[in-house]
């Protein structure tokens, strides 16, 4: 009988296998790797990846945490452990530390960090270290970096340290407890930047979405991404050559380009070309690996599926349902994602289907290994095989429901074992039912772990059912024996109506659980569409806010219109089916070709259709506008036609006697001429005003692809399937310069930079060439599309400095041509499904529209430095200087700023846009603020003076209140609007009678600290300062005593206090970057010996820099934040860490990712009375207003996405009820 040991396996890089070749020769060890990634080890058998582990090697010296994200398979271990570690190791003093995060992170980070902070320790001693290790590690009493000192003091001669996390989406596939992945990300991003210190990981980039929602992390990610693209032909061709060639072996002829062919490139396929690769090495004969055994093993994309069912074939029958039940519980059924491994234990297998993993684990079909904690694991050896193995993946869809059930069913197990099986934490209801049906259909398919939490909910559930109907019994019983029959019969009828109401609140409660369970489903598919759908994701973040109001969905819905921050609309049409688009040239309308031969004109700021130009039959080839907009000419099958846009009437037909059907256009500057390109490779330049043949540009082979006219109107430059471009003499219409050949592509745009002097040409090489017009030489760095696919269409924005590309792989890359790299503020614009077509910018180049083949085209911000992001308004720009306070008055119609040029501006809400103009206080306004009564508004100088202004008549009340010495740093009404307190840089606090306009007789003198920040209690009793050494210092507002010492509260200087609206919470951050809140009442019953208030819990961490600014929503459920960026010390606004975050204050995670301000400095926020806005205010002497209510966020989240669910998507991801419309449309 075969079985597995009678199988001859495909090995990886070191083993020897046998051959039958008539030498009888032992071949040389195999140096390709199957399914498993290159070691430390192989180093000298990687290649393709020497471009990205250059880079790679150049960011680990300029950032402690790197990022490596790319498609599952694209090889983003092997190019970490073979080529940049072996890099570092080089250098000879680094230590490098790894693991994977597996089920217990931080119990993965220090099994992977002891060894090198005590290299001595026994085993048994490691192991019990390990979870002590852990838990501080975890609840933050050690901190990462003096671990990284330690390591450092024990080891002479080592420098650095490198901490690389493999497979880093293991953090949500195997880490099920939430709060743990969010503290070990708070543990990663929290390190303070050190140059001995590095931590690289690896991340699947499916799993971008789940990891953008850490802020720190998704601000880590954002500025510095590392994608792992797919690799270039010639790349590819040293990945199959080199290793071969270095072992003496050879490749028949023609076999690499059809290997290379098989592989195509798509990231992902790496696995299976190692995998075919090893599997061909055993076959080769006399050192020559032949066309002949390339086919006997299936090829590229057959060989991993024809090895497993080798293996699978040697099995029983009994065997073979047991691999099946083996296989699919090492699978986590993705969910609107692809299927990813789990890794399993042997007390989860059990010992009949360990034997059997042991034996798959020999076949190469499993690995196994040990967790930190010494348990036995197992996992399939790549997600390689799930995508590729047939078998596998139809077993998986047949067990969907089950699979997907189950890992729910483990989270639930896993949270009531941590809570030590409370039974709280057992099943109820409806999920009880559930369990119960999928127990009696698959018990067989469930862990022992698994039946008995089924089990004990039962039971727990019977146990409550036995005890309310013995209740039942005692009440009857008793009143039986003394009671009427009419009271017997009223008690019954009382009890069936208690039970009634009770099972009523329970069907409802359900009601509410399903709701709340149905909106965190809509929002975990809406995050994981991000990257793929973009239109999806919005409707089912709106969806998941429409069916609960809960902080997933919120965080869902901001995150989705936060992640792609550019896109304004995207515009679809069954009428509809555009390839070229162009702006006029006032930038009020943009023209698509319809399917019917239909030009349609749309406004491109309401993007409504404003009028048609006159249908013909068959499809638009190509449509081009003049540059001032007075004509429109379209290519059709049969001809080019030119419409006047004033009159919207034809005015000339364009015939050539022999009219190939693909033609190209491009309009002259001065209106005047037409180019147009045929598909022979003949160029005509035509006369507009008389349709007349003017010329003939002879010169290309095969068909124009596309042209533009220079600015100047001296050159036309014309692209060809012939893989050249020319740039043409428009006076002596011949070639300028010498046609261009440096593609080794098709030519598919070109773009004339606006000064005449450059041109872009991009290709289906996957680069863009920038030419010298005068020379016809490379003026610049080739520039690559990162995924190696076709660059389908250029343009350059009006000052030249961005140049936007379209791409076959559905993307548009924005480029710096000054820095000749990936724009920083662009970057990449995600949103298309289908191959991009056009790209063209608005004329004042604030806009873009881009149009691909899949029917869709979208109109983006593009903007350097936007002044109106994903949920801002445009900006208020009244102030001269720096926005430092701002106050709402209660009818939330008038918004208060404050400048340090000392103006005041009193912002008129109901206008649209907001008026207001300043008002002059003398000096500048570092704080503002008003009373309850809101008759005063105050404002503190830098001269120590305090402004009273009255709020209706606007301006001062009097002269100023002067006592402070220097700069007034806080000023807080007391609840009651009779006292002001003022605190200043000179240490000093002052409590104002505003009555009187005089202090009382408390002037509090502090210890020489300037006071920042101020508040009263809410019951006016007492006043709470920070100063700079991160103290509160409390004093009773009766007596002016100081009834606590200053108690350190945070690390350094803290910047802002404040209660929240329901009086429950205090509020304070600093220069730490931590937040904290606190029980207001502590403070408010506070007296001297009282024991010190503490914070509630850990502080709320995601700012990168000092924290200048704090506010509460009027519901006190959200929190905003702003912070310092770096904008201020190189005068460049906007470097990205000016963050301000909304908080969820219950659960004190973040409303999605940070919200980038580009002020430079964040220095105050505000809310408006109905919660709907946030105004913020800072270095860029502007003020920003942001909606904040979660109906906006629907509506700006239906508004990109511009469609409904279909039939499908409502029957997939809702599946509930009569399908609803959720949005309204723009087109």
């Amino acid at each position: 009988q075969a079985n597995l040991a009678n199988i001859t396996l495909a090995t990886g890089a070191g083993s020897y296998a046998k051959t039958e070749s008539p030498s009888s020769k032992i071949i040389a060890p195999c140096p390709y790797r199957g399914l498993f990634a290159f070691r430390e080890e192989d180093t000298r058998f990687f290649f393709g990846r020497e471009e990205f582990t250059a880079k790679l090697v150049d960011i680990v010296d300029q950032q402690y945490l790197i990022p490596v994200i790319g498609p599952s398979g694209s090889g983003k271990s092997s190019v970490i452990f073979a080529g940049l570690v072996p890099q570092l190791r080089q250098q000879a003093d680094w230590i490098i530390c790894q693991f994977r995060p597996g089920v217990q992170p931080f119990t993965s980070l220090a099994a992977a960090l002891l060894p090198s902070l005590d290299p001595k320790m026994s085993e048994i001693d490691r192991l019990v270290e390990t979870r002590r290790f852990a838990q501080q590690l975890e609840h933050q009493i050690t901190h990462l970096n003096s671990i990284i000192n330690r390591i450092l003091e024990k080891h002479d001669y080592i420098n650095h340290v490198l901490i690389v996390i493999d497979q880093f989406e293991e953090i949500y596939t195997l880490c099920g407890n939430a709060d743990m992945r969010k503290r070990f990300l708070d543990l990663l991003t929290a390190v303070h930047v050190s140059d001995t210190f590095r931590i690289v990981l690896s991340l699947r980039a499916d799993f971008l979405g789940q990891a953008l929602t850490h802020p720190r992390f998704a601000s880590i990610i954002q500025n510095t991404p590392l994608i792992l693209g797919p690799m270039y032909r010639d790349e590819l061709t040293n990945v199959v050559e080199r290793p071969a060639e270095i072992q003496g072996v050879k490749f028949e002829a023609g076999l690499v380009d059809r290997i290379i062919d098989d592989v195509g490139f798509e990231s992902g396929n790496l696995p299976l070309l190692e995998f075919a690769l090893t599997s061909l090495w055993g076959k080769q004969e006399r050192g020559v690996l032949t066309h002949k055994a390339y086919d006997e093993i299936g090829r590229v994309e057959g060989a991993l599926a024809r090895h497993a069912e080798t293996i699978y074939s040697a099995l029983t029958n009994e065997e073979k349902e047991l691999t099946r039940s083996v296989m699919i519980q090492m699978v986590r059924p993705g969910d609107n994602t692809e299927d990813t491994r789990r890794l399993t234990t042997r007390q989860e297998m059990g010992e009949e289907r360990w034997e059997l993993v042991s034996r798959l684990a020999d076949a190469r079909l499993i690995v196994t290994n040990r967790d930190p904690e010494e348990n036995e694991t197992a996992e399939v050896v790549h997600e390689a095989l799930i995508r590729s193995w047939e078998r596998l993946r139809t077993w998986m869809d047949a067990d969907r429901s089950f699979r997907l059930w189950q890992e729910r069913l483990r989270a639930s197990l896993y949270q009531w074992e941590d809570n030590e099986q409370d039974i709280g934490a057992l099943l109820r209801g409806a999920t009880l039912t559930e369990a119960e049906e999928w127990l009696q259909q698959r018990e067989q398919s469930l862990n022992e772990a698994e039946q008995n939490y089924i089990i004990a909910s039962i039971e727990q559930r019977n146990k409550t059912q036995a005890d309310q109907a013995r209740m039942r019994r005692r009440v009857v019983a008793g009143l039986v024996s003394g009671l009427a029959v009419t009271i017997i019969l009223t008690i019954i009828a009382f009890l069936q109506l208690n039970n009634a109401l009770a099972a009523r609140a329970e069907a409802e409660s359900e009601r509410d659980q399903a709701r709340m369970s149905l909106s965190r489903q809509l929002s975990i598919q809406s995050l994981s569409l991000l990257d793929e759908q973009i239109d999806l994701a919005l409707l089912l973040g709106v969806a998941a806010e429409n069916t609960a109001d809960t902080f997933d969905a919120r965080q869902t819905l901001l995150t989705g219109i936060a992640t792609n921050p550019r896109l304004r609309t995207i515009l679809r049409s069954p009428e509809e089916l555009p390839r070229h688009i162009a702006y006029s040239e006032d930038g009020l309308l943009y023209i698509s070709s319809g399917i019917e031969g239909e030009v349609i004109l749309r406004d491109a700021q309401t993007l409504e259709i404003v009028d048609r130009l006159d249908s013909y039959a068959g499809p638009i080839r190509d449509i081009d506008i003049s540059p001032q907009g007075q004509y429109v000419a379209v290519a059709t099958g049969d001809g080019v036609l030119v419409w006047d846009t004033s009159t919207l009437t034809q005015i000339a037909e364009l015939q050539r006697e022999e009219n190939p059907p693909e033609a190209t256009l491009a309009f002259s500057g001065d209106n005047t001429s037409l180019a147009v390109g045929y598909a022979d490779g003949l160029i005509i330049v035509w006369d507009v005003a008389s349709g007349a043949p003017l010329y003939e540009l002879a010169g290309h082979k095969q068909q124009i692809t596309d042209m533009e006219f220079s600015r100047d109107g001296r050159l036309l430059a014309s692209g060809s399937l012939d893989r050249t471009a020319i740039i043409w003499d428009i006076r002596l219409r011949e070639p300028y310069v010498e046609p261009i050949t440096g593609h080794s592509g098709i030519v598919w745009a070109v773009a004339f930079h606006p000064d005449s002097t450059r041109l872009a040409t991009g290709s289906a090489d996957g680069t863009i060439e920038v030419w010298n017009t005068s020379s016809g030489l490379k003026n610049r760095n080739t520039l690559r599309n990162p995924s190696g696919e076709w660059i389908t269409s250029l343009d350059y924005n009006n000052d030249g400095l961005l140049l936007a590309s379209g791409t076959r792989d559905h993307n548009i890359i924005i480029w710096d041509t000054i820095r000749e790299q990936i724009d920083v503020d662009l970057e990449t614009l995600h949103g298309h499904k289908g191959i991009v077509w056009d790209v063209v910018f608005s004329d004042n180049g604030t806009q873009m529209a881009s149009i691909s083949e899949d029917n869709q085209f979208i109109i983006w911000n593009t903007e350097r430095q936007p002044r109106v992001g994903p949920i801002t308004r445009a900006p208020l720009e009244e102030h001269e200087d720096r926005v430092r306070s701002l106050a709402y008055l209660q009818d939330g119609q008038t918004l208060v700023s404050g400048d340090e040029g000392g103006a005041l501006i009193f912002w008129d809400l109901t206008t649209n846009p907001p008026t207001g103009r300043p008002f002059y206080s003398g000096t500048a306004v570092n704080v503002v603020a008003y009373s309850q009564d809101e008759q005063i508004i105050a404002s503190g100088g830098a001269n120590g003076n305090i402004v009273l202004w009255d709020t209706e008549l606007r301006r001062p009340l009097g002269s100023p209140l002067q006592k402070h010495t220097n700069i007034v740093t806080s000023l807080v009404f007391s609840p009651d609007s009779k006292l002001l307190a003022s605190g200043s840089q000179d240490g000093t606090i002052v409590l104002w009678d505003l009555l009187t306009r005089e202090p009382l007789n408390l002037t509090i003198n502090g210890d020489g600290d300037a006071i920042l920040t101020l508040v009263f209690t809410p019951n006016g009793e007492r006043l709470l300062a920070g100063d700079t050494d991160g103290h509160i210092i409390i004093w009773d507002v009766n007596t002016g005593a100081q009834i606590s010492e200053g108690f350190e509260a945070h690390l350094s200087a803290i910047t802002t206090l404040v209660f929240s609206p329901n009086n429950e919470l205090l509020a304070s951050a600093g220069e730490d970057r931590a937040i904290f809140l606190w029980d207001a009442a502590d403070f408010e019953a506070y007296k001297t010996g009282d024991p010190l208030p503490q914070p509630l819990g850990d502080p709320l961490s995601g700012h990168e820099r000092r924290i200048n600014a704090l506010t509460f929503s009027p519901d006190s459920r959200i929190l905003a934040s702003g912070s310092t960026g770096t904008a201020y010390r190189n005068g460049d606004i906007g470097n990205g860490d000016d963050i301000i975050i909304l908080w969820d204050v219950a659960s004190k995670r973040p409303l999605g990712p940070p919200l980038q301000s580009r002020h430079g400095r964040v220095f105050a926020l505000a809310f408006s009375p109905d919660g709907d806005t946030l105004a913020s205010g800072g270095w860029d002497n502007s003020v920003l207003l942001w909606d904040t209510n979660p109906a906006m966020w629907q509506e700006i989240a239906c508004w990109r996405a511009n469609r409904e669910f279909t039939v499908e998507e409502w029957d997939r991801y809702l599946g509930i009820g009569t399908q609803e419309p959720i949005c309204q449309t723009n087109s």
